[in-house]
């Protein structure tokens, strides 16, 4: 999710500050999601991430970034809520995200 802009991301790419909110969804990627771009994620400044993890049906929640990591790591299951910082949508159930 994006930082709303007048020009939509038309006249350039977004930038880590302009990020709110990644979410990667895995099921054979996960490991690649949490060892590789996760980590890349943290160093850029992302604010954010969610992984999906389908096949162990939680949503890992990565926030603080840093350049050793993120420094806020949860693990929510279903029956958990979700809600991200940067985004004022609300509470999300995790078994809706995952189906």
């Amino acid at each position: 999710m994006l930082r709303p802009r007048p020009d939509a991301y038309r006249t350039r790419h977004p930038h880590p500050e302009d990020i709110l909110l990644i979410v990667e969804v895995g099921d054979s990627s996960v490991g690649s999601d949490r060892d590789t771009k996760i980590p890349a994620y943290a160093a850029a400044g992302i604010a954010e991430v969610w992984l999906v993890d389908i096949e162990r049906e939680r949503v890992e929640v990565y926030r603080s970034p840093g350049p050793r990591g993120y420094q806020e790591i949860r693990s929510l299951t279903r029956g958990e809520t979700a809600s991200a910082l940067l985004v004022a949508a609300g509470a999300i159930e995790v078994g809706e995200i995952l189906g």
